[in-house]
């Protein structure tokens, strides 16, 4: 996440999660066999940034995010 790049127009629609308001985004480089797409956030939205996995996890249920992975933990929220 060294570099900030600005994304192709077309791309921004379908990838609105990796671009910033101004159309750029950080440069995260990784093999085609590794991941398709990835997304690094500092979970922090207008917070301290989350540095423990409680920290997350509390972020999470306060802001009634959907989907966290950990790792190679995947957690779903499920309403009820």
């Amino acid at each position: 996440m060294m570099q900030v790049l600005q994304s192709r127009t077309e791309k921004r629609v379908v990838t609105p999660a990796v671009s910033h308001a101004d159309g750029s985004g950080r440069l995260q480089t990784v093999t085609r066999a590794a991941i398709q797409m990835g997304l690094n956030t500092w979970f922090n939205e207008n917070e301290l940034v989350v540095c423990e996995p409680v920290e997350a996890l509390d972020f999470v249920l306060r802001k009634k995010i959907e989907v966290l992975v950990m790792g190679g933990t995947i957690l779903v929220r499920q309403e009820r």
